[in-house]
């Protein structure tokens, strides 16, 4: 396995501290949501296989001026079996 790290900001009207912290349910809709969207835009830039979804490993989350994500993900590449993780 190979890892994808992710950094997403969303605009958002919450304000908050500068601190990361844990994202509590890396199960969660929400957050699956945001990982699959980052995977998506990996696979529109990236000049090698697209790769898939398999699962959030761990996440990050901070307000500040809006909300951002810090998410590393597994991976797999469907065409090759290889995966992606951290």
């Amino acid at each position: 396995m190979t890892t994808v790290a992710v950094i997403l900001s969303t605009t958002n009207a919450t304000f908050g501290g500068w601190e990361w912290e844990p994202i509590k349910n890396l199960k969660d809709e929400h957050v699956k949501e945001i990982a699959e969207y980052a995977v998506e835009a990996y696979n529109m830039i990236s000049n090698s296989f697209p790769i898939q979804l398999v699962k959030v490993e761990k996440g990050k989350i901070r307000y500040a001026g809006g909300t951002n994500y810090k998410l590393v993900v597994a991976a797999v590449v469907p065409e090759t079996g290889n995966m992606l993780h951290s």
